[in-house]
């Protein structure tokens, strides 16, 4: 029964273990995506409207050359929204894994 016991606990901690690293691995390829975001996307996506609006006011494009324009910021934006959500999720999930782990 002890050997049972014993079994079952090295392959939960194999499990938690492998969850920890698979976890922390993810939580890091979306720091990554967080970064590229906040360190040049989002700036691009904000000079892609300022350019488009201006130039559309100008007369410069057509209504669909703003749009698609916009559209093209706008999905840069929603991007790094979920890349921030992935982000905090593998946080939470790295952190509730780490409490089990004291326990």
């Amino acid at each position: 029964m002890e050997d049972i016991a014993a079994l079952s606990s090295e392959v939960a901690a194999t499990r938690l273990w492998a969850q920890l690293q698979q976890n922390h691995s993810e939580y890091l390829k979306y720091q990554q995506a967080v970064d590229y975001y906040t360190g040049s996307a989002l700036r691009q996506a904000e000079i892609m409207i300022r350019t488009a609006n201006l130039t559309y006011k100008n007369g410069e494009i057509s209504y669909i050359e703003w749009g698609t324009l916009i559209n093209s910021a706008v999905t840069l934006q929603s991007e790094y929204l979920d890349a921030v959500k992935e982000l905090n999720l593998r946080k939470i999930e790295l952190e509730y894994l780490l409490s089990s782990n004291q326990n």
